[in-house]
């Protein structure tokens, strides 16, 4: 698949049901468990600066990728939870995904983008190290260990920064 075959949907709210749903079947798919847009919702409901990236193909529509992503704090955007199906890897969409949040997450003046990944999701682990993430630190939970990363964003003209300033 070429890397002009497929483009990137952006959603900032909840309010597009479709784009809930679409979410929780690529995550459903990717992750082999059932996320449902109920734990979607409650996740995301009363997060500030929401962004959800959903990649599609050109040709047909099919939803293949996404990434979700919301404000921890006034300075750290969370990159909370993305993926792309299986027979769609290795053609760039993950990628495309993450540079598309970066370029976002820099115009909203968020300094750093913070994510987590487990050590069975290789793959997401080198591609975070190879997009300029450093591991700064791991989180036990569940008979688990959590690998915390974390990337300074080259600043952006920035909403944030002009507010207020007409």
């Amino acid at each position: 698949m070429p890397m002009n075959s497929f483009f990137i949907e952006e959603y900032t709210t909840l309010d597009n049901e479709e784009c809930i749903r679409t979410v929780a079947r690529l995550s459903d798919e990717i992750f082999d468990v059932t996320t449902g847009n109920i734990r979607i919702n409650k996740r995301l409901r009363h997060k500030n600066s929401l962004l959800i990236l959903i990649a599609y193909t050109q040709d047909n529509r099919t939803p293949v990728g996404f990434k979700i992503g919301y404000e921890d704090t006034e300075t750290l955007f969370y990159s909370w939870l993305g993926g792309v199906l299986p027979t769609y890897r290795g053609h760039g969409i993950a990628s495309a995904l993450m540079r598309h949040q970066h370029t976002r997450i820099a115009e909203m003046g968020y300094p750093k983008v913070e994510t987590r990944t487990r050590n069975r999701y290789k793959s997401m682990l080198i591609l975070n190290i190879k997009h300029g993430f450093n591991i700064i630190g791991t989180q036990f939970s569940k008979n688990d260990v959590k690998i915390i990363l974390q990337k300074t964003i080259a600043p952006a003209t920035s909403t944030r920064d002009n507010k207020g300033q007409d």
